[in-house]
C-alpha cells in the first residue's frame, strides 16, 4: 500500500523530472513486498510442491501468485531500464497488465470457484479430468498471450532507438508476435 501508488510514471511523462524519479523509486521498493509474497507461498508450501499437482485449486492459486511476483518483478526491471530503452511505449506494457490479468487474476479467481463451489453445494465436480484440463488450457492460454507481448515489446524498443529505420517497419516487425498472442 505504501509504495505501489507511485509507481506507473513513465520516464517520457510530460511531468517535473522529480515525478518519474520517485516513480522508479518506488517500483524498485516493491521488491520488499513482492518478495514477501514469494517467501510467504515458498514457506506454506513447505517443499511439497507435488502436492499441488493432486489438488486443482492451490494449483491454480500457485500458478496465479507465482504470475504475481513474475509480473511485478519485470515491472520493475522495465522502470530500472525506461530511461535508457523506451519500454512503456511498447507491447511490453501491455504483456505486463495481461499477466497481472489473466496470469494472477483470473487463475486465482479460477483456483478460488473451484475450492468454494465444492463446500457450497456439498457434492464434487463430476469430472476433474475436465478441470485440469481447463488449468492446462487457461495456463497455455496466458503464456501464448503474454510471452509474444513481451518479446514483440523488447523488439519494438531496440528497433525505435535505431533512427534508420522508419516506424512503419518496427510496427509490422511485431505483427507476428501480435498474431500468435491473438491465440493464445
Amino acid at each position: 500500500i505504501l509504495f505501489s501508488g507511485w509507481t506507473g510514471v513513465a520516464h517520457s511523462a510530460p511531468l517535473p523530472a522529480w515525478m518519474p524519479a520517485l516513480s522508479t523509486v518506488g517500483t524498485v521498493f516493491m521488491l520488499i513486498p513482492v518478495m514477501a509474497v514469494a517467501l510467504n507461498i515458498t514457506r506454506t508450501v513447505g517443499g511439497k510442491w507435488s502436492s499441488l499437482a493432486a489438488n486443482p485449486p492451490p494449483r491454480f492459486m500457485a500458478v496465479g501468485t507465482l504470475a504475481f511476483v513474475f509480473a511485478w518483478l519485470v515491472r520493475i526491471v522495465c522502470a530500472g531500464v525506461d530511461g535508457k530503452y523506451p519500454v512503456s511505449l511498447t507491447w511490453l506494457t501491455a504483456a505486463q497488465a495481461h499477466l497481472n490479468t489473466y496470469g494472477f487474476f483470473c487463475l486465482v479467481m479460477f483456483g478460488a470457484a473451484y475450492a468454494i463451489l465444492p463446500w457450497l453445494t456439498q457434492s464434487e465436480f463430476p469430472s476433474p479430468r475436465l478441470v485440469r484440463a481447463h488449468f492446462w488450457m487457461a495456463l497455455v492460454g496466458v503464456l501464448l498471450t503474454v510471452l509474444p507481448l513481451a518479446v514483440a515489446g523488447i523488439v519494438e524498443a531496440r528497433r525505435m532507438l535505431d533512427p534508420n529505420i522508419p516506424f512503419m517497419s518496427v510496427l509490422k516487425s511485431t505483427l507476428i508476435f501480435l498474431r500468435v498472442s491473438t491465440m493464445g
